[in-house]
């Protein structure tokens, strides 16, 4: 079985405590998140915010056994 291929994901943290952006909670411990759980407008928002640190990352999803 092929090794699974790696997807584009987000690696987001907050500069505050905490902050609200995309329908969702951010604080200052990182969440990775794939690139496909947003819209282009959200990716956007979160990109431009500057209260978030956001980095472009690939996950790579788990193999199945």
């Amino acid at each position: 079985m092929a090794d699974p291929k790696p997807i584009p994901a987000l690696r987001v943290r907050s500069v505050p405590a905490s902050f609200w952006r995309a329908g969702r909670k951010w604080t200052k411990e990182p969440q990775e998140i794939p690139a496909s759980a947003f819209s282009k407008v959200q990716l956007m928002a979160l990109r431009a915010e500057p209260n978030l640190v956001v980095e472009d990352i690939e996950l790579t999803p788990r193999a199945e056994s």
